[in-house]
């Protein structure tokens, strides 16, 4: 539906593509496997190991009965034509990600301090560090880097008009919220003071 009017679509010619993290998947692959081990002629020595599942075993085994036991709907599952199981973001790829990608967050940031203060964002090495050593542990990949970044300057985006300063610094401490932003060549001394 469309407003109030209803209308046809033929979806022969589309292609759907469902995407994302699927955590917890894994238990599921692992109730299903117990349910083959349990199979007539099996005493155990095949049994599945509890331990934490690789790449090549959720590779192997995420099928349909999967997915609908992780809560898909049958319906849904049954049009999923091919099933691809992506690997994990490493550091060096989210930091790529974070510093390299054109437009990227910190970039963004940068260009809308300017804007609204003339001042230069400027993010440390350590701060890159500290924002894909959190996005690791998050464990939603790359989405993750702009929330992070977020919380970290964002006080600084509204105090960053009246701050009157050259350059604005975020460093890992800020990132991990230990420290603020540092407020450099301010025209007002004691600007930051009252901070």
């Amino acid at each position: 539906r469309y407003g109030n009017r209803a209308f046809t679509m033929n979806t022969s010619h589309i292609l759907f593509v469902l995407s994302g993290a699927f955590q917890g998947i894994e238990e599921c692959i692992r109730e299903e496997q117990k349910k083959d081990a349990k199979t007539a002629g099996n005493i155990g020595f095949g049994g599945v190991l509890e331990k934490d599942m690789d790449l090549d075993i959720r590779k192997k085994n995420i099928t349909h009965t999967v997915l609908m036991d992780y809560g898909m709907k049958r319906e849904l599952a049954g049009r999923i034509s091919s099933i691809a199981v992506l690997e994990k973001l490493s550091k060096e790829q989210l930091k790529s990600i974070l510093i390299d990608a054109k437009d990227n967050i910190p970039e963004r940031y940068a260009r809308e301090i300017k804007l609204s203060s003339g001042s230069d964002l400027i993010f440390t090495e350590d701060a890159y560090d500290a924002i894909v050593d959190i996005a690791m542990k998050e464990d939603v990949g790359a989405r993750a880097l702009h929330s992070i970044i977020y919380r970290g300057i964002k006080e600084c985006l509204y105090h960053a008009p009246s701050a009157q300063c050259g350059q604005i610094i975020v460093s890992g401490d800020t990132i991990r919220g230990a420290a603020g932003v540092e407020y450099r060549g301010l025209q007002d001394p004691d600007w930051n003071e009252s901070r």
